[in-house]
């Protein structure tokens, strides 16, 4: 495969997952397929430095996802619940958005929604933690 269809294909998967998210607030198999994809196809590519960045970040963010707020999460139901919900029509939102610019191929705003996805994510993990201190957990 070459960079170009990679990038493509990577973008009708973060598409994808970004209307899956903001309809569904909760399906996350899409944000594990674009991984997959990540992990199964990169290798097969050359890219810039500015492109393995992205691939890197994107993989890390899903990553930290699954760690931190499908697979080890040790509360359900009530606020935190809503917090999810509202984190993952968040992200599903700036994922629509970056499926349009990697379409459009415009890097410099790419990095500013990377930038936003990493600030709703550390916003979220802050947010959950001061509920389960308040709550006692």
């Amino acid at each position: 495969m070459d960079s170009m269809q990679f990038w493509k294909d990577l973008t009708k998967l973060i598409e994808y997952a970004g209307n899956k998210l903001k309809d569904e607030n909760s399906d996350t198999g899409s944000l594990r397929k674009i991984q997959l994809f990540l992990k199964s196809t990169s290798p097969q590519c050359s890219f810039n430095n500015d492109e393995y960045f992205l691939i890197f970040f994107l993989d890390s963010f899903i990553e930290k996802i699954f760690f931190n707020l499908v697979g080890d999460v040790p509360y359900e139901g009530g606020v935190t619940k809503e917090i999810q919900i509202n984190f993952y029509n968040k992200i599903g939102e700036v994922l629509t958005d970056l499926s349009k610019n990697l379409q459009q191929d415009t890097l410099s705003t790419t990095y500013h929604l990377y930038a936003q996805l990493g600030a709703i994510y550390l916003k979220v993990i802050d947010e959950l933690n001061d509920k389960l201190k308040c709550n006692g957990s």
